[in-house]
C-alpha cells in the first residue's frame, strides 16, 4: 500500500529565520583610539545639531576637522586655502574652525535680526567650492569701489567675495577688506 504524501503549509509559526549574529558585549573595537574618535564625532554631531536647532541656523561652528575638510576639497584650491587660514587667522587671532559642512571660519559675532531671528556666525570664513573660492566677509563692497577696483579679478554677491585665484588678486587689498569686514561685524553686532 502506498503512503499517502501531504504538503505541509508553509506558514510564518513553521519557518524558522536565521537571526543575525549578535555582537559579542566584550569584544573591543580594532581599536581604542578609533572608538574614541567614532564617539568623539558622535558627540560633536549631537551639540552641532541641537546649536543648529536652538538657533534655526545649520551653519554652526562644530569640531569637525579643518585639515580632514581641505583633503576632500578641489585641489586646485590647497595652496590658496593654506594662504588664506594664515591671512585669516593673523587678522582675526583666531584659530580655523569649521563651520557648518564646508566653511572654515574664523572668530565669530552673535547677529539679531529685526525679525527676532539670532545665531552666530563667523567674523570672516571662505570655503573652496567648485567654481571659486568664496570668501564670506560683510556686505557693502559698493562702499569702497576704490578698494574693489585695486583688488582685481573677482565676483561678489551679498555677503559673499569670489576669487579663482589669490594669484589674480593684490593681497595687501584682500587684508584690507578682511580688516574691514570685521570691524564692520563687530560694530553691527555689539
Amino acid at each position: 500500500m502506498a503512503k499517502k504524501v501531504t504538503k505541509k503549509k508553509v506558514t510564518k509559526k513553521n519557518v524558522t529565520k536565521k537571526k543575525p549574529a549578535k555582537k559579542n558585549a566584550t569584544q573591543k573595537p580594532a581599536s581604542k583610539k578609533k572608538a574614541v574618535k567614532k564617539s568623539a564625532k558622535k558627540a560633536a554631531k549631537k551639540v552641532a545639531k541641537k546649536a543648529a536647532k536652538k538657533s534655526g541656523n545649520k551653519t554652526v561652528a562644530n569640531p569637525a576637522s579643518v585639515n580632514a575638510f581641505l583633503k576632500k576639497a578641489p585641489a586646485k584650491y590647497a595652496d590658496d586655502s593654506q594662504t588664506l587660514i594664515e591671512i585669516m587667522s593673523e587678522i582675526t587671532n583666531e584659530p580655523a574652525t569649521m563651520w557648518g559642512p564646508s566653511i572654515i571660519g574664523f572668530g565669530s559675532y552673535h547677529y539679531v535680526y529685526e525679525s527676532g531671528r539670532e545665531g552666530d556666525m563667523p567674523l570672516v570664513g571662505f570655503s573652496p567650492r567648485a567654481s571659486a573660492l568664496s570668501l564670506y566677509i560683510i556686505s557693502g563692497f559698493e562702499d569702497v569701489p576704490e578698494m574693489m577696483e585695486k583688488l582685481g579679478k573677482h565676483k561678489t554677491g551679498k555677503g559673499c567675495l569670489y576669487i579663482k585665484s589669490l594669484d589674480d588678486v593684490h593681497l595687501p587689498t584682500l587684508k584690507q577688506l578682511i580688516r574691514k569686514s570685521i570691524r564692520e561685524a563687530k560694530k553691527r553686532n555689539k
